[in-house]
């Protein structure tokens, strides 16, 4: 019983972690079968010597996470130095901590008499906006409900956690956390709502607009059961002529590109559409791989130390990824190539070719074929500039679209 009930409550917070911040937008109908298209004209992908900065390097060192006890109740009386003495952090006003047991109550008063106002779940990140030694252990907090509206109150500081990691799966590895938060992503798209089961052309998408406003130096696992571990997500490149951040330009793209896609009968899934959004590069494929989506998008713009290289350049699994299955590998070099074409006869960048890469984590994580389109590079100034141009990111756009259509033979 207390084995189903910490299962339902780690659904539960996933689902709530993906509502924060403009994360996650799915719609309101029953998700269909994710179908994987067929990959028989998979052609092969020229290589490239450019190392694009889209991901950090990947580091050997395996990291595991302290363990975080998980009580039946919560709100025992423990205290603040007590709970913060076991994390090694010490409660601050203005410091955000996050849940760490499956529910807790928030109270109206600093007492288990006062009026419980709101009930919050493992993984919710709260402000501290009060401690007080006459109130300990209990500590005023701000948080956001899942209809994005602001609540407040107080919550006992012992079911608190300094960082988001340590406040998930009771006593498991990395990679063991890793595979919950896997479970907890599926199981998040049914508690919340999920893709629809039709659209017009009946295809659904999953855009994820790379990185956002701040980076997670967090690690989490290279892939499945992997004991290589990367930071969750970087805060990428920006333009060396425009300033532009890398950011903005791929929520822009993304979010054009989501009306372009909807006009042509897609049902389309947001992964973001703000640049608040902390889901790690894992997360964002498990998501994906939730959303009923038949394929995921990644939007990302290039970087290199020589401002003379430009082009597009669509990253996809190499044939000896140790993840995926060869089905999935090929699907997914046949998003890519096809992509990479449509979006160069569009828009007449460069061809740089496909970049097989086996150290990405949105893609080692993923179950449906997916690409990252590194549209071109914001460290050359004329590349750089152009696609900042209104006109040039219509047929940027419109590429992008257009190699989605040719993937699924419309």
């Amino acid at each position: 019983m207390k084995k189903r009930r910490f299962l339902q409550g780690l659904a539960i917070s996933a689902a709530a972690v993906f509502l924060l911040a403009g994360c996650y937008h799915p719609t309101s109908e029953e998700p269909v079968v994710p179908t994987v298209t067929s990959a028989a004209e998979t052609t092969a992908a020229p290589t490239t010597t450019a190392e694009p900065l889209t991901e950090e390097p990947v580091s050997e060192d395996a990291v595991t996470e302290e363990p975080v006890s998980e009580e039946d109740t919560s709100e025992e009386e423990t205290s603040a130095s007590e709970s913060t003495e076991e994390s090694g952090a010490t409660m601050d006003v203005g410091q955000h901590w996050y849940v760490s047991t499956d529910t807790l109550n928030v109270r109206s008063t600093p007492s288990t008499d006062g009026e419980v106002v709101a009930r919050i779940y493992r993984s919710f990140e709260v402000l501290i906006l009060e401690t007080n030694p006459e109130i300990d252990p209990w500590v005023r907090v701000s948080f956001q409900n899942d209809d994005g509206t602001a609540g407040e109150g107080y919550v006992n500081s012992a079911y608190l956690a300094n960082t988001l990691s340590k406040s998930r799966a009771d006593g498991s590895s990395a990679a063991d956390e890793a595979a919950a938060t896997t479970a907890a992503a599926a199981a998040s798209a049914a508690v919340t709502t999920a893709a629809p089961a039709s659209s017009a052309n009946g295809h659904i998408v999953c855009l994820d607009a790379g990185h956002q406003a701040h980076g997670i130096s967090d690690t989490e696992p290279n892939g499945p059961g992997s004991t290589v571990m990367k930071a969750k997500l970087t805060t990428g490149t920006s333009g060396v002529a425009t300033g532009v951040a890398e950011r903005d330009l791929n929520l822009a793209i993304s979010l054009q590109l989501q009306t372009e896609l909807t006009n042509r009968g897609y049902q389309v899934v947001m992964i973001r559409t703000t640049n608040d959004c902390p889901l790690s590069n894992a997360e964002r494929a498990q998501v994906a791989n939730s959303s009923g989506a038949e394929i995921f998008v990644r939007i990302h713009a290039n970087s290199s130390n020589d401002p003379t290289v430009s082009g597009a350049q669509f990253y996809a699994p190499s044939p000896a990824n140790p993840y995926m299955s060869a089905d999935l590998i090929a699907a997914s070099n046949t998003l890519a190539n096809t992509m990479l074409t449509s979006y160069c006869a569009a828009t007449g960048f460069t061809n740089r070719g496909m970049l097989q890469d086996d150290t990405m984590t949105g893609i080692n994580w993923c179950q449906i074929p997916v690409t990252i389109a590194e549209m071109g590079f914001m460290s050359n100034p004329t590349e750089d500039q152009a696609m900042e141009d209104p006109a040039v990111q219509a047929r940027m756009v419109q590429g992008l679209a257009n190699g989605i259509d040719s993937y699924f033979g419309l």
